[in-house]
């Protein structure tokens, strides 16, 4: 597998990435709708959002800062915007951690060569 080179950023600059949950408004179950979600971000020229191993999951990635509190503007935005995309879908954004009444079973694996990777060599683990 493949894995792209470290890109160094310059010294005393910060950055950051947040993953996040996607729930569905109705029942708070999980819901795999990052596919969609973010197909409609990234047509809307919201690339500093990315897929992460499961379909409902994502990432926020914030730009490279100078001082916590531009990069506090950065996400926050980030998080206005995925708001108001996940309105539209019926979903909801939450933070990261461990759901309290997911089922891994029916998790689904996104789409791409790097998580079908990460869900073969770790197994349900990857779903959870």
């Amino acid at each position: 597998m493949h894995i792209p080179a470290f890109t160094p950023s310059r010294p005393g600059t910060v950055g950051m990435e947040l993953e996040i949950q996607l729930l569905c408004q109705q029942n708070l179950d999980l819901k795999p709708c990052a596919p969609a979600l973010l197909a409609d971000l990234h047509a809307d020229g919201h690339q500093q959002f990315k897929q992460e191993v499961t379909c409902s999951m994502l990432e926020i990635n914030s730009q490279v800062h100078a001082t916590g509190a531009t990069l506090y503007d950065d996400m926050h935005s980030a998080g206005l915007i995925l708001q108001h995309y996940c309105y539209q879908l019926g979903a909801l954004p939450c933070g990261g951690g461990t759901h309290p009444f997911q089922d891994w079973r029916q998790r689904r694996i996104s789409d791409h060569p790097r998580y079908h990777h990460f869900a073969s060599e770790y197994g349900y683990l990857a779903r959870q």
